[in-house]
């Protein structure tokens, strides 16, 4: 018992040291951090791929046939998922891009007018309701400030989006670095998958290895499922978006349909980010335009709520929408755009391991006290 105890008490004070020393070198621990993260960046981006390639290829395999040799079996199979997930992007940008593009440019030069389209329409119901001019025009000046700075930032995304083309293409060695290690990762993973469990079986007690096995199946389970359904909601969800805008006749179908989507991609609060921009570049151009987009988006997201969410992605995720945020927040700010995307489902794992964890040991608490 006080062998056990020497042992503990020399855990805590090794692990006492490395906290200050970490809390007094804080600067110095997140650089070195961060050039660790870009040295291995080629082998992040090659595991995302293999990760994102490999759903593809767990279903096209087992259509192939038996009789080609496994190894031939593979690269094929690679192949045609790699083909398969261009095709699918390559086709929506070839579509999508030109359409986006034509709404950006007409909405640019047809702004103005919209403009005074509005204000004729707000002097009209000055004039019909008895209000006084001089609260309207102060009113209108500020909104229409607002509106043209709101639309102008919006339009200026669209430079930044080429200079971050620009930025990743600088990248581009890390990117094909990362679909060649892909290419090896997905022809060899059971092989490295054997090999990573004979070097934890002998590293780890049977208990922590069968827990780890345990971490592994859940976050391939979680990260999957979410990846999968999330890209499939968002392009459900954009294209049910596009569709119903284009039968009531709406402006600007495609890019409202684009916009809500691409924010989709984010769960529970995507389509809420993507319908405010939306919402006032309507508003500015029909007021009962953007109304009529009001209720059907809000139509719509009931429609996705019930039933198109539970169905493609369900209950993938297991967080409330506090819980997300928190998860975007931090994921953000450590890795960008990437901790942006892998932030939520990394978190989602953690969360369903505490989870388990608290359920356990109360468990265990319960059995004690009923003893």
């Amino acid at each position: 018992m006080e062998k056990l105890s020497f042992k503990k008490s020399i855990y805590l004070i090794t692990y006492s040291i490395i906290l200050l020393v970490v809390l007094f070198n804080f600067n110095v621990v997140v650089t070195g951090f961060n050039t660790l993260l870009g040295i291995l960046s080629p082998f992040f981006i090659g595991l995302t791929i293999a990760f994102i390639v490999n759903l593809p290829l767990k279903k096209i395999e087992p259509l192939l046939s038996n009789k080609l040799k496994m190894n031939h079996k593979r690269v094929i199979s690679i192949i045609l998922s790699f083909s398969l997930i261009a095709l699918f992007f390559g086709s929506i940008l070839f579509f999508l891009i030109p359409q986006v593009m034509q709404s950006m440019a007409t909405l640019s030069s047809q702004f103005d007018s919209y403009i005074l389209n509005f204000d004729k329409l707000v002097m009209d119901m000055a004039t019909t309701f008895n209000i006084p001019l001089d609260f309207w025009n102060e009113l209108l000046v500020e909104f229409n400030s607002f509106i043209s700075d709101f639309i102008n930032v919006l339009l200026s995304l669209f430079p930044h989006l080429f200079d971050a083309t620009i930025g990743f293409a600088n990248g581009a060695v890390n990117v094909f670095l990362g679909f060649v290690l892909s290419f090896y990762l997905l022809s060899s993973k059971e092989i490295l998958i054997k090999d990573s469990n004979r070097l934890l079986t002998c590293i780890l007690p049977q208990s922590k290895y069968d827990y780890f096995q345990h971490v592994c199946s859940l976050s391939n389970k979680i990260f999957s499922s979410f990846i999968s359904g999330q890209l499939l909601e968002a392009f459900i969800l954009g294209a049910l978006c596009t569709l119903g805008l284009l039968i009531l006749q709406i402006e600007y179908a495609v890019l409202i349909g684009v916009i809500i989507g691409f924010c989709s991609l984010i769960p529970i609060f995507g389509a809420i980010f993507g319908t405010i921009p939306c919402f006032f570049i309507l508003f500015v151009i029909s007021p009962q335009q953007s109304f009529m987009f009001l209720i059907f988006i809000f139509v719509l997201q009931q429609i996705e709520g019930d039933f198109i969410y539970p169905k493609v992605v369900g209950n993938s995720i297991g967080l409330s929408g506090l819980w997300v945020m928190l998860s975007m927040i931090v994921g953000s700010s450590l890795l960008g755009v990437l901790g942006l995307i892998v932030g939520i489902p990394t978190f989602a794992v953690f969360y369903a391991l505490l989870h388990e964890w608290v359920d356990k040991t109360l468990k265990l608490k319960n059995k004690k006290q009923s003893q």
